[in-house]
């Protein structure tokens, strides 16, 4: 990709926002994230892995989506945590946070294995040595004696409700540790309550951050998160 076909129009100020991030060396984000997009675009000329084709899009609704977990939970960009990404499809947000934050050790998981090939294919590519990629279902792996209590946080966006990862993952997520979903506004009204309802015989609660706008109008998010959990 070009110097050019990099700030085609993204709508903001990317260098910017990745300070805002608490990414330390923005110009070799964006190099590393230009590059995702171009192994993206050629990969879903055959496999379909996201709808998401143009560059203002791709900055947008994929990059700045994945990174603004950072803004709203600084300690992921400041301290060594484990993260595990349920159903990360195409790597959004676990290959961004790969490589804006080479202090998280993330396991990307999905049941798809297109998608995790994919995936593969790009941490290799990027020399990504802090990401873990895995073909498997939560489900399954939350009832592994070797994934119980091992991840300080883990992720979903735009998969299943906060109850079902709740459900599938639970058993894996450390006594400290966080689930922190990206959710729209109106996706936390339906399912905030029955999440607690199911989880608070375990002392977790849960609560959401501050709205956010994507930027150049591209959606409002928020993130719905976990707290307090007491054990399994």
């Amino acid at each position: 990709m070009t110097e050019n076909n990099i700030s085609e129009n993204p709508g903001f100020d990317m260098e910017a926002f990745c300070l805002k991030c608490g990414i330390l060396s923005p110009a070799l984000f964006i190099e590393a994230a230009s590059r995702l997009y171009e192994l993206l675009v050629e990969a879903n000329k055959t496999c379909n892995l996201t709808r998401i084709n143009n560059i203002p899009d791709y900055w947008n609704k994929h990059i700045a989506d994945s990174l603004f977990i950072s803004v709203f939970f600084p300690e992921i960009a400041h301290e060594e945590l484990s993260l595990a990404d349920i159903g990360c499809g195409a790597g959004f947000p676990s290959l961004p946070l790969a490589i804006a934050f080479p202090n998280l050790e993330i396991t990307a998981i999905d049941s798809t294995g297109k998608k995790t090939a994919f995936v593969e294919m790009v941490k290799n590519e990027l020399g990504l040595k802090n990401l873990t990629v895995l073909q498997a279902r939560a489900c399954e792996l939350n009832r592994r004696e070797d994934y119980g209590n091992r991840f300080d946080i883990i992720t979903a966006r735009a998969v299943s409700s906060a109850a079902d990862i709740y459900r599938e993952t639970a058993a894996m997520l450390r006594k400290k540790g966080e689930i922190i979903l990206y959710k729209t506004p109106e996706k936390v009204q339906q399912e905030k309550e029955e999440v607690s309802k199911i989880s608070s015989k375990y002392g977790m609660k849960w609560k959401t951050s501050a709205p956010f706008e994507l930027p150049a109008g591209n959606g409002n998010r928020i993130f719905l998160y976990s707290i307090s959990k007491t054990g399994f």
